[in-house]
């Protein structure tokens, strides 16, 4: 089974963005036309260049410096007023810490693939789900939602 994103014509430049930090794998799926799955298993497959081990661990750490700023902006849109808005954002900066978490735990060995790819098949699921609810409620109900699914998180 062939890669569709290796014959990708701006392939060479959004590897290269992505590699230095300019974009997500979220948003380099985007250009190339391409769900997240596909995207992150091209990434992982075709892109297997020997890294030195220093390099490595210095790339952990950046990853877990961008988890750590992504989570603290999420906490600071958790105690705005909730608006569609400021909803879309929290949902966004959730999905990007979401990927970002996932994709730590698979560099340092604590996930394997087969089920990162049913937790992506849940993950678009539930933000489906959430962005109808949200865009489809009256304001009132909204916020009954976004208490209940606070409450929800807080119960993990």
């Amino acid at each position: 089974m062939s890669c569709p994103i290796c014959s990708h014509p701006k392939r060479a430049e959004v590897e290269a963005a992505v590699k230095s930090g300019e974009l997500t794998i979220t948003k380099a799926a985007k250009l190339f036309g391409a769900d997240y799955t596909t995207t992150w298993r091209h990434f992982k497959e075709c892109l297997k260049e020997p890294i030195e081990n220093r390099e490595f661990e210095d790339n952990l750490m950046i990853l877990r410096e961008i988890i750590c700023r992504l989570n603290d902006r999420v906490q600071d849109l958790e105690d705005l007023p909730t608006d569609l808005i400021s909803v879309r954002m929290l949902t966004n900066l959730t999905k990007e810490l979401r990927n970002g978490i996932k994709d730590l735990a698979e560099l340092e060995g604590q996930f394997r693939a087969s089920p990162l790819i049913q937790l992506n098949q849940i993950t678009i699921q539930y933000e489906h789900l959430t962005s109808f609810l949200f865009t489809q409620l009256c304001p009132e109900c909204k916020l009954k939602l976004s208490s209940h699914l606070t409450n929800l998180e807080a119960m993990r």
